[in-house]
């Protein structure tokens, strides 16, 4: 009886896990599969079955679920990538663990990979892995981002084409999966992206959610131009394969700033790498302050989580990683520095110490250190 009773137990979590991995958007695990999913509203809704010998788009997607009027395949997101993939079950849950960061409850944490031996670093303890928690600053001024406003940033993502910020991203000695793995684009015509947007959401709506501008006199226009880079932040927890961010970036930065987030004086998240989201508690994390600084650390082979700027570095963000031992690296140039000094100076004032590790002479930051790396080889 005692051991029908931790059965039932391990029961619950098992099927909460898999109903999250049925939770993840369709179109988004469709992509992943390498279905093309971008003009299917111009042609009916419909795309090529990769489970079939397809000349006329058959499948569609509704209500989260797949339905081919070719084959008669249909079912959920688990049902579309055992069926596309081939997978037992096990492996299906392996696979959105990568590519969605929804790791399976059974899942032991990956080791440290070999590239850490670029900064020298105690070896952490094992311990539990905890499922990072949203962060979202406490200022009274700030507004919640909503739901429907995170339709409208996948949307837009899918509007741009696949792979189009890879050379942007291979130029910065990024491999070119991390392009494609976290879905940065390149917006090429921006007047048509918002024709096409404003099809499918009201005005309003677009405004709202901080993509959208309507200057005095002006018409609306997407917030960002042409050849901006678009940098999403997927959400964690129960948000988790969902994105809800954006931030771009100019690829000429002179005379502009160099980084344009939604409008809207919305909170900034906190940024998880890929390889962050599997750490567990008690073990390094390295904090960063931008995306691409944690995408290069990630690369390198440390797990890291970036603010949006030294000013995205709130209460509530320091709150969330006080489990880890966090470290922060930095270059001598004054920028980097001053906020690798202030970050450690607030952790102390919460009980926690944060420790600065110095980047090799004449880096200044985690890309320069990658870019070395690159070069050296």
């Amino acid at each position: 009886m005692e051991m029908q009773g931790q059965e039932i137990t391990m029961v619950k979590p098992l099927k909460d896990y898999y109903q999250r991995l049925r939770d993840v958007d369709i179109l988004r695990v469709a992509e992943a599969l390498g279905i093309a999913v971008l003009n299917m509203r111009t042609a009916g809704n419909r795309t090529l079955c990769p489970l079939h010998g397809d000349k006329v788009p058959s499948l569609s997607f509704k209500a989260n679920q797949f339905r081919c009027f070719g084959c008669g395949e249909k079912g959920s997101t688990l049902d579309l990538v055992q069926k596309v993939k081939g997978l037992p079950l096990e492996e299906t849950a392996e696979w959105f663990g990568l590519r969605f960061g929804l790791s399976p409850p059974w899942k032991k944490a990956r080791p440290r990979s070999a590239a850490r031996n670029a900064l020298s670093l105690p070896a952490p303890r094992r311990k539990e892995i905890a499922s990072p928690k949203p962060t979202m600053a406490t200022l009274s001024h700030e507004k919640k981002i909503l739901p429907e406003y995170f339709s409208i940033y996948e949307a837009l993502l899918r509007l741009l084409p696949e792979g189009s910020g890879a050379e942007w991203i291979k130029s910065r000695g990024f491999s070119g999966d991390t392009a494609e793995g976290y879905r940065i684009r390149k917006i090429k015509h921006p007047v048509r992206t918002l024709s096409l947007l404003r099809q499918r959401f009201p005005d309003k709506l677009l405004l709202a959610s901080g993509v959208a501008v309507k200057r005095k006199e002006e018409n609306l226009s997407l917030l960002w131009g042409a050849e901006w880079m678009l940098l999403p932040i997927e959400g964690v927890g129960e948000n988790a394969g969902r994105i809800i961010f954006l931030q771009g970036r100019t690829p000429i930065p002179e005379g502009k700033p160099e980084y344009v987030e939604i409008l809207g004086g919305f909170p900034r998240p906190l940024f998880w790498t890929r390889k962050a989201k599997n750490t567990p508690r008690g073990e390094e994390l390295f904090l960063t302050a931008g995306m691409m600084d944690a995408r290069a650390a990630e690369e390198l082979g440390y797990p890291a989580v970036a603010v949006l700027g030294a000013q995205g570095l709130t209460d509530e963000i320091i709150r969330t990683l006080l489990p880890w031992t966090v470290k922060i690296g930095a270059g001598k140039a004054p920028p980097g520095r001053n906020f690798a000094v202030t970050a450690a100076e607030r952790f102390d004032t919460m009980g926690k110490r944060a420790s600065i590790v110095d980047f090799p002479a004449g880096v200044k930051d985690w890309n320069g250190y990658l870019l070395r790396r690159r070069r050296s080889r």
